[in-house]
């Protein structure tokens, strides 16, 4: 799956871990929700992961957020829009680590993904090769005034609408 920042393509080191998979001392690891408990004492300093479900409580991992470096947040499809409610929820609850959004994303999408706190989209293959790289630099730079709350400290990022009728600049 290709990791997709405003600048492009981005190499990343993580490695899933999935649930039967026994864990071992891979790192850096991404491991589910499920199973975070079962690593947290024993890579205790090391680079963790977690991937979440778009429908998932992350208020049970709220007070283990400045263990975890990366919270994946899954797409299952493009239609459905909970990853970006639980993206806003986790920054809400003061989750400062990256945060990726993985699976069914697409181009046009990308720009609200940012906004919502989202640092980067893992996109599935298939997407991947319908809708390139090209494709995904412009979605950075598509937006210039957005009305949804910015989650985000995203440099260059859409402008608030409210923000500048309140100051008078719209």
């Amino acid at each position: 799956m290709p990791l997709i920042r405003d600048e492009g393509l981005a190499e990343h080191s993580w490695h899933f871990v999935d649930e039967e998979k026994l864990i071992g001392r891979i790192v850096p690891m991404i491991v589910p929700l499920a199973r975070f408990n079962d690593i947290l004492e024993d890579h205790s300093g090391l680079p963790i992961g977690v991937a979440v479900a778009n429908d998932s409580d992350v208020g049970v991992i709220k007070p283990h957020f400045g263990a975890i470096d990366l919270i994946t947040v899954d797409f299952p499809s493009f239609a459905d829009g909970r990853g970006f409610s639980l993206a806003q929820r986790l920054c809400d609850l003061g989750f400062a680590g990256e945060l990726w959004a993985r699976g069914h994303v697409i181009p046009d999408q990308y720009a609200f993904a940012r906004s919502c706190g989202f640092d980067a989209v893992l996109v599935d293959d298939e997407i991947f090769a319908r809708q390139g790289e090209a494709d995904w630099r412009a979605a950075a730079t598509s937006l210039s005034l957005r009305y949804q709350k910015n989650n985000s400290d995203w440099r260059g990022g859409p402008r608030s609408i409210r923000e500048l009728r309140r100051s008078g600049q719209l």
